[in-house]
């Protein structure tokens, strides 16, 4: 055992496995024909989509949160390198595009 790993041996094949603490779903008393997921289990989400530069455009509304995980939404007004320059409520802002996201105006 690591501080985030678990070393797992397979008695069949006699390998060896290290494996991410979060990645193990205890079973307690496994019978013929169960489940091998506890009852109480969510159903599993799909990761959240991480945003690359070619995504985002000038002009385009995106939305983050800031440093006190307010979420802000503003425009795009420059691309750089490896951030966007987003301006909303007065202020210029540069975000990594990773937290960036996409905002859909519904309006009609």
């Amino acid at each position: 055992m690591k501080d985030r790993h678990v070393a797992l041996f397979e008695e069949q094949s006699k390998q060896r496995f290290s494996v991410l603490y979060a990645a193990v779903v205890p079973v307690e008393d496994q019978q013929a024909g169960a489940s091998p997921l506890p009852a109480t289990a969510a159903p599993l989400r799909r990761p959240p989509e991480i945003h690359h530069k070619q995504d985002f455009r000038v002009g385009q509304r995106v939305s983050f949160s800031d440093q006190s995980l307010k979420r802000r939404v503003g425009e795009i007004v420059r691309v750089n390198q490896r951030t966007a320059t987003v301006h909303c409520d007065g202020r210029a802002w540069r975000v990594a595009f990773a937290l960036l996201q996409h905002v859909t105006d519904v309006t009609p």
